[in-house]
């Protein structure tokens, strides 16, 4: 399977405009990779949204004070970054981890309501979506991964995945 994480907004310092970066930096990169396969997965902000990851709890995954130091210094960054771009509110102990939805796919792709979405990307990287009747070809063909079906087992997925590196 081919899958594309991605952010539904941002901004793209190449173009000022709002648009996931990756996708905002060579939108021709990004149609390419679109219409490479049939089988594309993607990923915007919405299910990172819909399934939040609790801080305390990966925490207490930890094995020695040396790595829950490390990972809550390393939490406590992306936090505070998520409060300043609005993500949470200030005394947050969710995270949103966005990239790890890809491997909690390949382990358990029930785990995700996915819509077949008709979609474009612009040189500039923005992304619009079509109503999926007729044939475009210049229309790539992605199930788009809106919310998880269940936000607990995705949740203890990611723990165990936290938990084998923390070894």
């Amino acid at each position: 399977k081919a899958v594309v994480s991605t952010q539904s907004t941002g901004n793209c310092p190449k173009t000022n405009l709002i648009s996931e970066y990756n996708f905002g930096m060579d939108g021709n990169a990004a149609h390419c990779v679109l219409n490479a396969s049939n089988n594309v997965v993607l990923f915007p902000l919405d299910v990172t949204n819909h399934v939040q990851f609790d801080m305390d709890q990966i925490l207490a995954s930890t094995r020695s004070e040396k790595q829950k130091d490390f990972f809550s210094s390393l939490m406590s960054g992306v936090l505070s970054a998520m409060v300043r771009e609005g993500e949470c509110a200030i005394g947050s102990r969710d995270l949103n981890i966005h990239d790890v939805h890809c491997f909690v796919y390949f382990l358990d792709p029930t785990r995700y309501n996915t819509v077949l979405e008709q979609l474009t990307v612009d040189e500039k990287g923005v992304v619009t979506a079509h109503a999926t009747n007729g044939e475009a070809k210049s229309r790539s063909k992605v199930n788009v991964a809106y919310s998880g079906t269940d936000a607990a087992t995705i949740g203890g997925l990611v723990t165990r995945m936290f938990e084998s590196i923390l070894l």
